[in-house]
């Protein structure tokens, strides 16, 4: 029987800079740190609540993923806030960009878009609850 998840894991281009990111900016923590030499790979776990992320930088030059409309793979990340438009605020002022506004979705939530320095998703989401 599945009970959650795990972990999410990404595989970046720049691992200091997307530790960067997620740490300063969107204030995860920085947890075990693994290097597999042979394999031209380091990876880094970071958490935050419950979520632990788990970060794939090679030495090797990664391409990107190209993104396309309706491309089949991870769509984006959500991560819960407590206040979004504080969040809002405090993110805008470390010069991150939004998709938009904060604004209501379907079901009550708020909902606010921006990327990491890869161009993965991540939507910050408040419940009203």
């Amino acid at each position: 029987m599945i009970i959650g998840i795990d972990h999410i894991a990404l595989t970046v281009r720049s691992l200091e800079e997307s530790v960067n990111f997620y740490t300063n900016t969107l204030g995860f923590e920085v947890e075990q740190r693994f290097e597999y030499k042979e394999r031209g790979l380091t990876i880094q776990f970071l958490s935050i609540g419950e979520v632990q992320l788990e970060l794939f930088g090679y030495t090797k030059e990664v391409a990107p993923q190209e993104r396309k409309p309706l491309q089949a793979g991870i769509a984006h990340m959500a991560l819960e806030v407590d206040n979004l438009d504080e969040t809002y605020v405090d993110l805008q002022k470390k010069g991150m960009k939004f998709e938009g506004e904060p604004r209501t979705a379907m079901m009550g939530q708020r909902i606010l878009f921006l990327s990491d320095p890869d161009g993965n998703r991540i939507e910050l989401v408040e419940w009203r609850r």
